[in-house]
């Protein structure tokens, strides 16, 4: 993954991607990152950052990807995560503090 100009690592354990710091995915990583169950992806606030995904960038990204479904983390404090949640789409939540995640069949609960 790219984080501004610096190279960082995004993680995958079975069908659980962990990719936060990151404002570009290049080709060849997304294509480790098709069948995913759970995908928790960098997506900072509405407004375009110089090295994390916007939120809108993040749901663009996680369209590409196709997990079931996708979380993004490493939200700023503009967001407000009940307020704006409407705004996303359908299998596209702001993760929280603490929450735990699982991949396998039961990823979409």
């Amino acid at each position: 993954l790219i984080h501004g100009n610096v190279l960082v690592l995004g993680f995958r354990v079975g069908n659980v991607a962990y990719c936060t710091d990151t404002n570009l995915i290049p080709d060849e990583s997304f294509e480790l990152l098709h069948g995913l169950d759970v995908l928790v992806l960098d997506g900072l606030q509405f407004k375009r950052h110089t090295t994390h995904f916007s939120v809108d960038e993040a749901i663009a990204a996680a369209k590409r990807i196709g997990a079931k479904r996708t979380l993004l983390t490493h939200i700023a404090h503009g967001v407000s995560h009940a307020g704006d949640s409407d705004k996303l789409p359908q299998g596209v939540e702001f993760a929280h503090d603490g929450q735990v995640v699982e991949g396998g069949s039961d990823a979409t609960k």
